[in-house]
């Protein structure tokens, strides 16, 4: 910031130079120097008060700092190039450590934070699969991004897979740089990839009242596996698929995560009019309460059992099997219970907020973006009509 005497029509005026301001250079004129001197000092003491520490500086700091400036400028370098070679070639604090072990270190320290063993799961798949690609034996903070591009590009991943992947080395890396055996984080120069936005997929009406219809359906048998421990999928018609009835309701009506929530849910949470969603399950790591409405009580009334876990053994298995006898299998889209949920509730009651808290969303603006419009308040009114009687 600096203030300087101009000539002009009328005489002399002090110009404020402010320096860079969102991008610009912004100066001030000012008719006599006090004006001048005293917006200068308010501004300096604005930006002090903001954290900003350039005026915190000495007088031989600011020397220095523009010797070398000028010394890098020389050679057509900047001071963030500088720093930024430097902190690639610079010895970390710590003995350097390989890849693998970093990751193991990594894993360990998450594990005793209390993340969940499903976290735990999806951030090891992608470290270990660039690990194994060649890097494992490597020192961590000898990575660099060209390294990490280089093997997201060569598998022509999904963008969202791209994101993912680099997303969760990322948080391996900063772990790393947290834990003084890395100085940079080489994933920073990766570029994130822009995803188009899609439309989201849901089931019809239709499809919903005949997989609970056929879930809800007493049968003698039940899936078979055969000498060789294969499972025997031939006679659908004969197998009692009552133990997956509890997650299509649920799923469908209610709207919870179909692995994270569904997979940890019991039958104890499952209260006369809703359900309790605990913080542990749920992917915000918040609890909540959903309401149970009367449709899904009527089905869940059909459950063979109420106790434990709703999801069943082998539920995986059975859930697929379910699918494919209602013929569900093929195009089944992501996430669909939970998205046939959201779109037939906003469609019915035209509440964003109220399904953000439903859903356990952090704001609404994804329930907005993805579910309004989707489909008839009359074709929602069939959706939360279903039940056995109909």
């Amino acid at each position: 910031m600096n203030l300087r005497k101009r000539k002009c029509r009328n005489g002399f005026s002090w110009q404020l130079d402010c320096g860079l301001i969102n991008g610009k250079r912004k100066q001030l004129s000012f008719a006599n120097k006090d004006d001048a001197m005293a917006e200068m000092a308010r501004l300096k003491a604005v930006l002090k008060e903001s954290g900003h520490q350039a005026f915190t500086l000495s007088e031989a700091d600011r020397l220095l700092f523009m010797q070398l400036r000028d010394r890098l400028q020389a050679v057509g370098a900047s001071m963030t190039e500088a720093v930024d070679f430097y902190l690639r070639h610079a010895k970390p604090a710590k003995e350097p450590v390989k890849l693998d072990e970093l990751i193991t270190m990594c894993i360990a320290a998450k594990r005793e934070e209390g993340q969940s063993e499903r976290y735990l799961k999806q951030f090891k798949s992608p470290t270990e699969k660039f690990a194994k690609a060649g890097h494992g034996g490597r020192l961590a903070h000898e990575i660099v991004c060209d390294d990490i591009t280089g093997w997201l590009r060569d598998n022509e991943w999904s963008e969202k897979t791209w994101n993912n992947y680099r997303t969760d080395l990322r948080t391996l890396f900063q772990w790393g740089i947290d834990q003084k055996y890395l100085t940079m984080n080489p994933c920073d120069a990766v570029p994130r990839k822009k995803i188009a936005d899609g439309e989201i997929e849901f089931l019809q009406v239709d499809d919903v009242a005949r997989l609970l219809t056929r879930a809800a359906m007493v049968k003698p048998g039940a899936l078979r596996r055969d000498e060789k421990g294969v499972w025997v999928e031939q006679d659908l018609e004969q197998v009692d698929f009552r133990d997956c009835l509890a997650v299509a309701a649920l799923g469908l009506f209610c709207g919870l995560r179909p692995e994270r929530e569904l997979g940890e849910l019991t039958w104890d949470a499952v209260r006369e009019d809703v359900v309790w969603v605990r913080g542990h399950t749920a992917k915000s790591r918040s609890r909540r309460v959903v309401d149970l409405p009367e449709n899904a009580r009527a089905w869940l009334a059909l459950c063979p059992s109420r106790e434990g876990k709703i999801l069943p053994t082998n539920f995986v298995r059975k859930w697929k099997a379910l699918r494919k006898a209602v013929k569900l299998l093929d195009g089944w889209p992501h996430d669909a219970m939970r998205h046939t949920f959201a779109t037939m509730w906003l469609a019915l009651h035209g509440d964003e907020k109220r399904l953000q808290m439903l859903m356990g969303h952090v704001n609404a603006e994804l329930i907005y973006k993805h579910y309004r419009g989707q489909t008839t308040p009359a074709e929602a009114k069939k959706f939360w009509e279903l039940s056995p009687c109909t």
